[in-house]
C-alpha cells in the first residue's frame, strides 16, 4: 500500500497546501478565507478525529472531523488532497472508507458543505454513503450540503 494515515503535523499542512489539487484550491478560494494554513491548523486542533495521508514520506492529504457544537451528536468531516492522493484511487477509496467509518462511530450525524463544482468530491461522498443536496448554499451559493445519519 502506498498510502497510509499518520498523525498530522504542522509541516503537513504547508506541504498539502503547496501541492493542493486544483479542485480543492477552487473550493478553498470559494470560502472567502484568507489564511488557509491557519484555518487547517485550527481545524486539526479542534478535530476529534484527524490525520495526514502519507505517500512515500510526502503529505498528500489532510482530514478531520470536528464536533458540531450546534447539533448534539453531529460531526463536521473535512478533507483536502493533492493530485498524488488521487494517483492511487483504489487505496484512496479504501483508506477513505476506514476514516469515514471511524467518524461515523464517533458521530451519528455527519454533515458539511462541498464545492458545487467539485465533481470528484461529490462522487467520492456519494460512494461513501453521503447524501448530497441538489440546492446550492453557503458563500455566494457556491456549495452543496452533504450529510449522513447513522443511528
Amino acid at each position: 500500500m502506498h498510502l497510509r494515515s499518520t498523525p498530522p503535523m504542522r509541516r503537513d499542512v504547508a506541504e498539502v497546501l503547496l501541492n493542493l489539487a486544483r479542485e480543492d484550491r477552487a473550493e478553498l478560494d470559494a470560502t472567502g478565507c484568507r489564511d488557509f494554513a491557519d484555518m487547517f491548523m485550527n481545524g486539526l486542533r479542534s478535530a476529534q478525529i484527524s490525520g495526514c495521508v502519507d505517500s512515500g514520506g510526502r503529505a498528500v492529504s489532510l482530514f478531520g472531523c470536528c464536533p458540531d457544537t450546534r447539533i448534539d451528536g453531529a460531526g463536521i468531516p473535512w478533507m483536502i488532497c493533492t493530485p498524488e492522493f488521487r494517483a492511487h484511487p483504489r487505496e484512496a477509496m479504501l483508506l477513505s472508507k476506514q476514516v469515514i467509518d471511524r467518524m461515523r462511530a464517533a458521530f451519528p450525524y455527519l454533515h458539511n458543505l462541498v464545492h458545487a463544482e467539485h465533481a470528484t468530491a461529490i462522487r467520492w461522498l456519494r460512494w461513501l454513503g453521503f447524501h448530497v443536496e441538489p440546492d446550492q448554499v453557503g458563500p455566494n451559493g457556491a456549495f452543496r450540503h452533504f450529510w449522513s445519519a447513522h443511528v
